[in-house]
């Protein structure tokens, strides 16, 4: 093994770590998060982190990145510049990321296929669910919208809800994820990348609620559709077909992404109208037995955010 150059371990970053982080998840086409994580982590009270910089410049050579509450550790990034890969630096910072993880926790990440394994063999070996991508151009996500009636309920836009239609969604997503999570999603839908809709029955009450936001750099025109919580697929449908006209309307190149999660219910009715065949993009792990508490029947497209888990 060919030696280390000089190098330091340091906790929680600086703006330029924190800035090779960012160009490093781009540049691996990491897309499972979208563009909020990367705006947002830096600065969520949750948000722990473990950095390798050169001692040279204090350059960006890798991170363990994660975030603690809901007494869960959830390791959103574990990567390593590739001018560092198999030089030994990733378990250095793997063994402090752990040495600061509370001991009582459970810890928690999301596997790409070809690490599983190795994660399970080692730190995290209960598997919890599969993520599985599908990426469809704008006409492939209208046909699949159209496939099905739109409900009768009113599609409103997140920014021009009331405070009373507010705390209802913030309501209603803790019923689907049974977490509270409202700091996270009062900053997600500041973020420009993000556009949101939910919808209001008869008598004005939050029915469901979705978004899309801006994944990778930005000339790939890629937009994460997430999350997506509804009481039934005409609901699911009638919230995504205006944010993929959203995205249409940035570029008509658009490319959505639709990931869904094994034992949801939107892995059953979504895949089945969708004329393709998904990627598998990832594999949830944890350290002990974790029951996820999120429903399943409302849960079309997780939330799938780096800033707090919902399934």
């Amino acid at each position: 093994m060919a030696p280390l150059p000089t190098y330091e371990l340091v906790d929680e970053g600086n703006r330029m770590l924190w800035a090779g982080w960012a160009k490093l998840v781009r540049d691996n086409d990491w897309s499972s998060d979208d563009s909020t994580v990367i705006e947002l982590l830096p600065e969520l009270p949750s948000t722990r982190a473990v950095f390798a910089q050169d001692t040279r410049d204090g350059s960006f050579l890798g991170c363990v990145v994660w975030n603690e509450y809901d007494e869960m550790a959830f390791i959103g990034y574990y990567i390593v510049h590739p001018s560092m890969v198999g030089k030994g630096l990733g378990p250095k910072m793997w063994k402090r990321a752990f040495a600061r993880i509370p001991k009582h926790v459970n810890v928690g990440l999301r596997s790409v296929p070809s690490m599983i394994a190795k994660y399970a063999a080692r730190d995290t070996p209960y598997f919890v669910s599969t993520l599985n991508n599908y990426e469809l151009t704008v006409a492939e996500a209208r046909e699949m919208c159209a496939k099905l009636d739109a409900t009768k309920k009113t599609v409103v836009n997140v920014e021009k809800t009331t405070d009373e239609q507010w705390e209802g969604l913030l309501e209603f997503d803790e019923e689907v994820t049974k977490r509270d999570r409202s700091d996270l999603l009062e900053r997600f839908f500041e973020c420009d990348t993000v556009e949101g809709v939910c919808l209001l029955d008869n008598d004005g009450n939050i029915a469901g609620y979705a978004a899309v936001a801006v994944t990778g750099y930005k000339e790939e025109s890629k937009f994460k559709l997430g999350p997506v919580f509804a009481s039934s697929i005409n609901d699911a449908l009638s919230m995504i077909a205006p944010l993929i006209d959203h995205c249409a309307s940035i570029t008509p190149d658009a490319k959505i992404l639709v990931k869904t999660l094994s034992g949801t219910i939107g892995e059953r009715t979504l895949s089945a109208l969708i004329d393709k065949e998904p990627e598998h993009e990832g594999t949830t792990l944890f350290k002990r037995p974790f029951r996820n508490t999120i429903d399943t029947e409302m849960c079309y497209i997780a939330h799938n955010h780096g800033g707090h888990f919902d399934a």
